[in-house]
């Protein structure tokens, strides 16, 4: 899909486990929005010769980076390979419950949605390690900063601040190579826009679930 257009569903899917979360991520939009348009960023397309959940389904084909296994490289790399200008990035490992219409209107209003996360207080940040976790605590002055979760993000990839935001976060991310929420929050804290912030029905509950970790691949053993 090389034409821009305006709304659509973006996924990263490297691995084996993330391309059947991604398949099944995909069936399950499909019962509540067969029309949404989709691309998949991966090093090969998603179905090959199989059939597809709705003809609408399109491969953005970028080579595996083995020396980034989660693919956050090509995930914070999605403001410029999305083909939407407002961009509904899932992570592979979510099923759909609902339309998501109501996430593209919010994007006709704002640059960025995303939820918070459910990692607050003592625990915030607690799936980032310490020294990402650390940085990010001094570059914002506090530990008492709010999670913000970002397995589902909207986005508009035209809007100047998502992409100075997305440069700054790409930069951040650098720094640990790690989760990338800490890296988020340090550069938003360089790169503030405005957000709205959605609830847990969104991300990890009614609408949007989420099955953390399941796209994950398997450590290799020491």
């Amino acid at each position: 899909m090389s034409k821009q257009t305006s709304h659509g569903v973006l996924y990263v899917a490297y691995g084996d486990p993330a391309r059947r979360e991604c398949t099944f991520s995909l069936i399950s939009l499909a019962d509540h929005m067969r029309d949404a348009l989709v691309s998949v960023i991966s090093n090969r397309p998603l179905f090959n010769d199989q059939p597809k959940p709705w003809p609408h389904v399109s491969t953005i084909t970028m080579p595996d980076d083995v020396t980034d296994p989660g693919a956050r490289r090509r995930k914070l790399a999605s403001v410029t390979l999305s083909p939407f200008e407002a961009t509904l990035y899932l992570d592979a490992d979510t099923r759909i419950h609902g339309s998501l219409a109501p996430l593209f209107e919010l994007l006709d209003h704002w640059p960025m949605i995303l939820t918070y996360s459910v990692r607050q207080g003592e625990d915030v940040l607690g799936n980032c390690s310490p020294e990402d976790r650390g940085a990010t605590f001094s570059a914002l002055g506090t530990r008492d900063v709010l999670g913000l979760q970002c397995g589902v993000l909207g986005f508009r990839k035209n809007d100047p601040r998502v992409r100075r935001l997305f440069a700054a976060w790409s930069d951040e991310w650098e720094q640990f190579k790690d989760r990338d929420q800490a890296a988020f929050l340090r550069a938003l804290h360089r790169e503030p826009l405005p957000i709205h912030l959605l609830g847990r029905d969104w991300n990890g509950g009614a609408i949007i679930e989420h099955r953390y970790g399941h796209a994950a691949r398997p450590r290799k053993a020491a």
